[in-house]
């Protein structure tokens, strides 16, 4: 039941690292990062996170 956010550059967009992100026990967040643009339509395709953002903001007191 826990929360893991990956706060940006996850890594490469190739078989591997999504293998690996969906053996990662939890439910996965991706803030990202410059080097995961590059990821395109395959990082929303991939699954392996339950929400991708650019930026988290929750009542003005966290920002990731």
């Amino acid at each position: 039941d826990d929360t893991v956010i990956i706060a940006g550059d996850v890594g490469h967009c190739c078989r591997h690292t999504v293998t690996t992100l969906n053996k990662l026990n939890g439910n996965k967040i991706l803030v990202r990062g410059n080097h995961d643009v590059d990821w395109g339509y395959e990082l929303y395709a991939c699954s392996a996170f339950v929400g991708i953002y650019d930026i988290i903001e929750n009542d003005n007191r966290f920002i990731l």
